[in-house]
């Protein structure tokens, strides 16, 4: 599918979102769901951008959206299933099946249920998934600081100790890498992290690792990156796990 362009606030925005492979944990179908990182767009936001289309008054919508609310929540009280403009059906529910009429009789927690209608379906046909974030993440990194050094600061040139789960480096296949971070929270295409040369892994452990920050990073925001097919006792997995850091901030000396 090819890449949409939209125009929001005089700038070019892809329309694309990014996503990772987390594990499903429940009996529903296959072994990993895909979770989107979703962008927020608040009330006062949506509103905003309203009024610079239609040239209304900010606090007069907001008061029009107030009594809608109001309006909605006061007759779903009542019972009524409310259609909210052509986006979504809101209606009293109950959850979970029952066995026979007393357990029925029994049921008393009552729930809004809230379906899309086919205008929000359209409306992200065309959205795209970024390939790049789509990560199988398995094992885990759960702190990275300085080594050797007495400063908080990760530094260019220095190295970095690591820990976290299943992040020894044992083989060819596997990888140190680092990753520029963007301010949405999404990271660089895989052809652009920067892998750390074998010689430069100075300890690792299932649990630990001792890394250098190499000296062709530029400064800024970073994730680090570990794939590692270790299994234990001689054998390997037959594909990597990844680990991935949070985001963390490198600087030059």
């Amino acid at each position: 599918m090819a890449k949409q362009e939209l125009v929001f606030n005089g700038k070019e925005v892809d329309s694309e979102v990014s996503g990772k492979l987390k594990k499903n944990t429940l009996n529903n179908g296959g072994t990993y769901y895909i979770s989107l990182d979703n962008k927020q767009l608040d009330v006062a936001t949506v509103v905003q951008k309203m009024c610079e289309k239609t040239g209304d008054n900010p606090l007069s919508v907001m008061k029009t959206l107030g009594d809608y609310q109001s309006t909605v929540i006061e007759y779903l009280a009542k019972g009524y299933a409310i259609k909210v403009l052509d986006l979504v059906t809101v209606q009293p529910t109950v959850r979970g099946a029952v066995e026979n009429i007393a357990e029925a009789e029994s049921k008393t927690e009552v729930t809004a249920k809230v379906s899309a209608l086919p205008l929000l379906n359209e409306s992200v046909k065309n959205l795209t998934i970024s390939k790049v974030d789509m990560l199988i993440v398995e094992a885990n990194i759960e702190a990275i600081k300085p080594h050797g050094y007495t400063s908080d600061t990760i530094l260019i040139g220095k190295s970095i100790d690591v820990s976290g789960d299943k992040i020894k480096i044992s083989g060819e296949s596997d990888g140190v890498y680092y990753a520029k971070a963007n301010d949405d929270g999404s990271i660089a295409s895989r052809e652009d992290w920067v892998k750390v040369d074998a010689s430069e892994i100075y300890h690792s452990t299932k649990t630990e690792l001792t890394v250098l920050v190499p000296r062709t990073l530029e400064s800024g925001k970073y994730v680090l990156i570990i794939e590692s097919k270790y299994l234990g006792g001689g054998k390997e997995r037959k594909r990597a796990l990844l680990a991935i850091s949070s985001p963390f901030t490198v600087a030059s000396e």
